[in-house]
């Protein structure tokens, strides 16, 4: 399954990116070529405010405006997916282009553009997933560490690993 998306991403799309089938994970984390797939598409107008950087903040902001997309595509997707994405976890990135690779060549299959889909959607489940969009992005933040605390941790590393082999010595003596 692998090497037909990664063959459809390089070859049909002709991502930004040549994606190698053993680094889809790590490529797909920033949720930024999930974007740009779905620019391809005509389905993510926003794409200019997407960002490349691996920084929380950019993942957060990049996952928070692939949401729409994905309820319009009705693809399963929510703070857990996202963040599973997000953490790099084995197989989820993969999982979600599967989906998207079907549900996209089932638009471009119908010939729909995304003003023809959004009209389609029956109006309930519409109004609701625009309702629950700001729960989403507040639940997506909650879950998602900050940069800052990431860095601080980064930086507080050595001090403590010094700490612990001072108590440690303390103890011995």
């Amino acid at each position: 399954m692998a090497d037909i998306i990664c063959r459809w991403l390089n070859e049909d799309v002709r991502l930004s990116v040549n994606i190698d089938r053993l680094a889809i994970g790590k490529e797909f984390s920033n949720g930024f070529l999930f974007g740009e797939l779905l620019r391809k598409y005509e389905l993510q107008n926003d794409f200019n405010a997407f960002s490349k950087s691996s920084a929380a903040n950019a993942k957060l902001n990049n996952f928070t405006r692939l949401e729409p997309t994905m309820k319009l595509l009705r693809i399963p997707f929510d703070t857990n997916v996202a963040r599973s994405i997000m953490d790099g976890r084995a197989g989820e990135a993969n999982r979600l282009l599967y989906q998207l690779f079907i549900a996209l060549n089932n638009k471009k299959s119908a010939n729909l553009t995304e003003a023809a889909m959004e009209t389609m959607r029956p109006k309930a489940p519409a109004k609701l997933d625009r309702l629950q969009r700001p729960v989403y992005t507040e639940r997506l933040k909650t879950m998602v560490p900050r940069q800052s605390d990431i860095n601080i941790d980064a930086v507080s590393e050595p001090f403590r690993e010094k700490k612990r082999k001072l108590i440690e010595k303390s103890f011995i003596e």
